[in-house]
C-alpha cells in the first residue's frame, strides 16, 4: 500500500467548455485549454485530481480502484459527479497556465466560486473552499 499523488481522479473523454463574464477579455490557447471571448474550452483527455489535497491509497487486488484521502468533492449533482467537478477543472486548468495566461488569482477564485454556487454546491462549501483556494492555492501568478 503506498499513497500516490500522481493519480488523475478524473479525466474528460469529450472536449469541456465553460462561459463566464469573469473570462471577457482573456485571450490564451495551448494544446490543453483555450480561452476567448468569455468561454474557456478545455480538450478531452485533460486530466486533474479534482478538489486539492487529494492522494490515492493504492490497495492493489483488494480494491483495485483505490481509496482515495483529502478534501471532499462534496455531494453528487444531477449528473452523477461531485458539485465540484466543473469548478476544479476550470480552477485547475488556470493555475496549471497561470503563469502565461494574464488572469488574476482573485478572479480564478471568483470563477471557481461561481461554478460550485451554479452546480448547486451547499452554501458552507461555497463558502469555505473558495477561502481555502484563495489561501492555500497558488500564490505566484502571471509572469
Amino acid at each position: 500500500m503506498i499513497f500516490s499523488k500522481k493519480t488523475w481522479r478524473f479525466k474528460l473523454d469529450t472536449d469541456f467548455e465553460y462561459q463566464s463574464e469573469l473570462l471577457n477579455g482573456i485571450e490564451f490557447e495551448n494544446k490543453f485549454i483555450k480561452i476567448s471571448n468569455g468561454i474557456i474550452l478545455i480538450r478531452k483527455e485533460y486530466a486533474w485530481d479534482g478538489c486539492s489535497p487529494a492522494y490515492k491509497l493504492n490497495l492493489g487486488s483488494l480494491l483495485p480502484q483505490g481509496l482515495w484521502f483529502g478534501t471532499w468533492d462534496g455531494p453528487c449533482n444531477t449528473n452523477g459527479l461531485p458539485v465540484s467537478w466543473r469548478a476544479s477543472i476550470v480552477h485547475d486548468a488556470i493555475c496549471q497556465f497561470r503563469a502565461d495566461i494574464l488572469i488574476s488569482k482573485k478572479t480564478s477564485v471568483n470563477i471557481f466560486k461561481e461554478l460550485l454556487i451554479k452546480d448547486l454546491a451547499p452554501k458552507w462549501m461555497y463558502t469555505i473552499y473558495p477561502l481555502f483556494v484563495s489561501m492555500f492555492g497558488p500564490q505566484k501568478w502571471n509572469k
